[in-house]
């Protein structure tokens, strides 16, 4: 048994992708990760993807389009018009995965492939709600490009500018709330 298997998630990962293991328990922290994101798609932490062994389990991040609710219901009015009135309310999540593609990459065994879900996330700004395509545990193993440019697309036919964001969930806190944080010091 090699010395590293017996070794912290933030050690192997570090030696998995090159980095200082110092630095990796850093970004693991509460503080780093609210501080620091949201990120672009290009340049989200990988050490924030789940697959680098059972001792390692990153918080939940959302992979989408960061839009108000206002943007949300200018484009379920826009799916309304381009369906004829067939689209309405609940059915336009059902309407835009189809539209991306979305069960194709994710897949038959995720919960939502069907529906692209309209999720809350923390953010700085007025843009709390998301068009989730993935999440880092719903990744698959390639980047889901056709979805992004696709939705891209769509909501820019309704009129709307969004960019893509890695960004936590609204309930990012459950995660740090369960998970022990090592600290220096203790006081409060």
């Amino acid at each position: 048994m090699s010395e590293s298997s017996n070794a912290m998630p933030e050690v192997l990962i570090g030696e998995i992708l090159g980095k200082d293991p110092q630095e990796i328990k850093k970004t693991l922290e509460p503080s780093y990760i609210l501080e620091n994101e949201p990120w672009t798609p290009f340049n989200f932490p990988e050490q924030y993807m789940p697959w680098f062994g059972p001792d390692h389990e990153p918080p939940c991040f959302y992979l989408g389009a960061v839009i108000t609710m206002d943007d949300w219901l200018e484009y379920s009015r826009y799916a309304e018009s381009a369906t004829g009135g067939k689209c309405t309310g609940l059915a336009t999540g059902f309407y835009l995965a189809q539209r991306i593609r979305l069960p194709e990459y994710l897949g038959p065994e995720c919960e939502w492939g069907d529906e692209l879900p309209l999720s809350r996330v923390r953010v700085k700004g007025k843009k709390a709600h998301m068009l989730q395509v993935c999440s880092n545990r719903s990744f698959g193993s390639e980047f889901p490009d056709e979805q992004c440019r696709l939705l891209m697309e769509e909501l820019r036919n309704a009129g709307i500018r969004a960019k893509f964001r890695w960004c936590l969930p609204e309930d990012w806190w459950q995660w740090f709330k369960a998970k022990p944080i090592d600290s220096e010091d203790d006081s409060d």
